[in-house]
């Protein structure tokens, strides 16, 4: 199970990575929406990797307690 977690936050860093990559491209003047949409995926993808660190951190935690 733990290996599926950190499979599923290399695959978010990836696409937070692809985005910003993306982003890189736009042009400011002619795309701004697609601007905000992309930083709305960027800050999304963030707080997703932001709480898996949370739940790997309180999983290893709980598991140096238990044994």
């Amino acid at each position: 199970m733990e290996n599926l977690i950190l499979n599923l936050k290399e695959n978010l860093l990836a696409r937070k990575n692809n985005e910003l990559a993306r982003l890189q491209k736009y042009d400011v003047g002619l795309n701004k929406d697609l601007i905000l949409m992309s930083s709305g995926k960027i800050m999304e993808l963030d707080q997703l990797i932001s709480f898996i660190e949370n739940m790997l951190n309180y999983y290893n935690q709980t598991k140096k307690i238990s044994q």
